[in-house]
């Protein structure tokens, strides 16, 4: 049973590498960092995005005009 509950106005991705989130989240402030940031948890959530939401952003890309991309340069 499909529902539409509302309307969706746009859908934002922010685009990183994944070299550079690997070591974002491993340099996180003590105060900011969560007790799984490690390698291995890091490394599943990667591939959590990859299978899961990766293919959402995908879908929503075919929607001329939905879909934006923000490209993140962090230093």
């Amino acid at each position: 049973m499909n529902v539409q509950v509302g309307r969706l106005d746009a859908v934002i991705s922010i685009d990183s590498t994944e070299q550079r989130m690997r070591q974002r989240l491993l340099q996180r402030d003590p105060e900011d960092s969560r007790p799984d940031d490690t390698t291995l948890a890091i490394e599943n959530r990667l591939k959590t995005f990859t299978t899961e939401t990766l293919p959402v952003v995908k879908y929503f890309d075919g929607f001329k005009g939905l879909l934006t991309v923000v490209r993140l340069i962090l230093d």
